[in-house]
């Protein structure tokens, strides 16, 4: 239902080594300024994942280069 949190299921364990993971991020994140540039579009977060996440907004602008 709409506004409602879905019950988390487990359906795969990724294990991989912190450089496996650094890389991934890496490339997940050039894949989504590549987007965002290439839509011409923003993917905005709400705020209140931020505050949930406990990440400044400071943070995830500098991170994101905004």
């Amino acid at each position: 239902a709409p506004g409602q949190v879905q019950q988390a299921e487990r359906v795969a364990t990724i294990r991989m080594s912190l450089e496996h993971l650094k890389v991934m991020t890496f490339i997940l994140h050039r894949q989504l300024i590549q987007h965002e540039q290439g839509s011409g579009t923003a993917i905005p977060l709400p705020q209140q994942i931020l505050n949930q996440l406990q990440i400044g907004r400071e943070d995830w602008d500098t991170f994101w280069r905004r």
